[in-house]
């Protein structure tokens, strides 16, 4: 049995067909693959997204309700109620302010002109005023009780 050369071509020409079949059907399914993968990420990150806005907007409600909250126990008239009924203070009677003086010669030296030096110096010496005082006005206030 002899072969001959014509039925002996085609089988390699075929062979060469169904490798670039597998390789083109290979492709497409991969494209197919990446297609419904990048689709599902898509929608996986839609939901990550809708629940990250939905905690954001509750945690704006949050922030706002505490803002309020700060500036109700921030106003003058809830602080001046607590500090005379509950606290039991008082303003100082004019015995218990103490008034500092301030040296300016030794203020001008620390800056040229002496200006914001001196401000800063007298904010101060006002502060510290104001703290003797209710310190003073406070003990006062715990040794009457």
């Amino acid at each position: 049995m002899a072969v001959s050369r014509d039925s002996a071509a085609p089988a390699p020409r075929r062979r060469g067909v169904v490798v670039l079949l597998l390789l083109a059907l290979a492709v497409v399914t991969s494209a197919l693959i990446s297609q419904v993968w990048t689709r599902l990420k898509k929608i996986e990150y839609g939901y990550k997204i809708s629940k990250a806005s939905k905690e954001n907007s509750g945690l704006l409600e949050i922030n706002r309700r505490l803002r309020i909250e700060v500036a109700l126990l921030k106003r003058p008239a809830r602080i001046h109620r607590y500090a005379t009924e509950e606290l039991g203070m008082s303003a100082p009677r004019p015995e218990q302010i103490r008034r500092l003086r301030v040296r300016t010669s030794s203020v001008s030296s620390v800056s040229g002109e002496g200006g914001e030096a001196k401000r800063s110096v007298a904010a101060s010496a006002h502060q510290e005023e104001r703290r003797v005082a209710a310190s003073a006005h406070l003990n006062r206030g715990r040794s009457q009780r």
